[in-house]
């Protein structure tokens, strides 16, 4: 397998893109000669294949990039609930309770928790046993409802039959979550669907709304 990591590569062709697509935007500015401003925050890794690899060797990289970015939604959603969960255990009902004097207690109890958040190396450590038993519950809860997602997706599927829409798009709408392509002014004026299953899991709506796809294929 050939592969060529190239950074310079990453900022020239999206400059690039990013003229193309802005360029006819009426009324839109930016800097530079271009008019258009890019912005990097974050490392990342620029990958190219020459398309020698064999169809297994397809399903093994996809495999492992979707496992990757999984578990680390995964980390980042239980790294979430551990701060909620922190800052609850300390908390008070009403900000009177804590107006006039500050809990010296309640303050140690919250740097110790902190610090023992931050001591954590990798976020994957979060995931426990309690986040078995959770899956447990959401696949449990899931059942009640799949059903009625199967029939919203291919309702959904049906009355856009002339649009194209990924697993991933359609939880999105389902947990009325905006995107460019996918904007609230347009898609969440069908209250059939919008925000409908936000209550659910979303990965478990992605993926029957693929299976759904790939069955009406």
């Amino acid at each position: 397998m050939d592969k060529q990591t190239n950074l310079l590569n990453v900022p020239q062709t999206l400059k690039v893109n990013y003229y193309s697509v802005y360029l006819c935007v009426p009324g839109f500015r930016g800097t530079g000669k271009s008019g258009v401003l890019v912005e990097f925050s974050k490392l990342s890794f620029h990958f190219r294949s020459y398309g020698d690899l064999t169809d297994q060797e397809l399903e093994e990289i996809c495999d492992f990039l979707y496992q990757k970015v999984t578990s680390r939604e995964k980390a980042a959603l239980s790294q979430l609930k551990s701060c909620y969960n922190i800052f609850r255990s300390v908390a008070y009902r009403t900000s009177s309770a804590c107006a006039e004097q500050v809990s010296a207690e309640r303050s140690s109890q919250l740097k110790s928790l902190l610090l023992e958040y931050f001591e954590k190396k990798d976020p994957l450590d979060m995931l426990g046993g309690d986040n078995i038993e959770e899956e447990e519950l959401i696949d449990l809860k899931l059942q009640d409802w799949k059903d009625h997602i199967c029939s919203d997706v291919r309702l959904f599927l049906s009355i856009r039959h002339d649009e194209r829409f990924s697993g991933r798009a359609i939880a999105r709408i389902f947990h009325g979550i905006a995107s460019p392509c996918y904007p609230a002014q347009v898609y969440g004026r069908d209250r059939r669907f919008w925000r409908k299953y936000i209550h659910l899991d979303f990965n478990k709506i992605m993926q029957l709304a693929k299976e759904e796809i790939i069955h009406q294929k």
